[in-house]
């Protein structure tokens, strides 16, 4: 039982560390920007991110 518990913790951990570090690896990574973009459909009503 406690194994699990470390092991979860671990794979927590190591998703948080890969989700802070995203895009780290570029050399002006304070130049690094996300565009995107929202659209609306009013015929359906329906809205979708767009990357």
């Amino acid at each position: 039982m406690m194994f699990r518990n470390y092991a979860c913790c671990i794979l927590i951990v190591l998703y948080v560390r890969d989700e802070l570090s995203f895009d780290r690896f570029h050399h002006h990574v304070d130049n690094v920007y996300r565009v995107t973009s929202t659209l609306a459909r009013a015929s359906t009503g329906v809205t979708e991110q767009l990357w």
